[in-house]
């Protein structure tokens, strides 16, 4: 059975509850390939959850140094099938160059960062300029741990971005592609995300602090634990990491005096 009803996908399958098997009816994640082509050339095929693609586009293209305000995108147009996305936009002759060396990271699926090169253009030391009471690093972790993909069906990835004001939250098979789609929501909305909280359901790894310092989030929260290469580069950055939020518990690697601890 298949049901595509608000985008479910739904099939029997047989389930052991430790008793015996019986029949069940079970919700599947979907993933598909979504294809980017930018300035008439096919560019890069994402694997995603086919949800708000738009801003996927927008926030892959602005966290990999592509374009840097809405402005650089003259159109984007997207098909019915929600697979292919035509970009029209002012690129950067450095970026468009220093792009084609990119390298296959841990990220879920096949996510990809620039070589250092580039990636020391688009990130700086972070100053402390916004302090954080740690009740609201709970209470927000707490709201991206109660989603659908993450509580529900387990099957998705959650990012959330807090910028002080509004708490923006998106769903994606990869956690980067998640929080692509918030910085891509925020760019095409008008929304000011300097010096934000970004929350993940999955492990910080280097890439998702990079993309994390490449939009000026001065801290990163999880539910998880920090990779040794994410807590070196969160260290030279300055950027507050914080992991194993949960249970009303956490654990602060780097930058605690961006947290206010009383």
């Amino acid at each position: 059975m298949e049901n595509d009803i608000s985008g479910r996908l739904l099939k029997f399958v047989m389930h052991y509850d430790g008793k015996g098997f019986s029949e069940k009816l079970v919700e599947l994640i979907k993933e598909k390939p979504l294809t980017i082509y930018l300035n008439d050339k096919e560019f890069i095929t994402l694997l995603c959850y086919p949800e708000n693609v738009d801003e996927l586009t927008v926030g892959f293209l602005k966290s990999e140094g592509l374009i840097i305000e809405k402005n650089d995108i003259k159109k984007l147009e997207i098909s019915k099938d929600l697979q292919t996305v035509h970009v029209a936009a002012n690129i950067p002759k450095l970026s468009e160059k220093l792009y084609e060396k990119r390298i296959v990271t841990t990220g879920c699926g096949k996510g990809s960062i620039f070589y250092f090169a580039l990636d020391s253009l688009r990130t700086q030391f972070q100053e402390i300029k916004r302090k954080w009471h740690y009740r609201i690093i709970l209470d927000r972790m707490h709201e991206v741990n109660r989603t659908k993909g993450s509580k529900n069906l387990g099957g998705l990835h959650v990012c959330g971005l807090f910028n002080g004001e509004k708490f923006f939250i998106r769903e994606d098979v990869g956690r980067h592609n998640a929080l692509d789609k918030i910085v891509g929501h925020c760019i095409l909305n008008d929304v000011i995300y300097d010096d934000c909280v970004v929350f993940t359901t999955g492990r910080i790894s280097s890439e998702i602090l990079l993309k994390a310092s490449k939009i000026k989030a001065g801290v990163v929260v999880s539910r998880s634990t920090p990779t040794d290469l994410a807590y070196e580069i969160a260290e030279k950055l300055n950027i507050t990491i914080i992991g194993y939020v949960r249970g009303g518990m956490m654990t602060i690697y780097t930058a605690k005096e961006r947290i206010i601890l009383e």
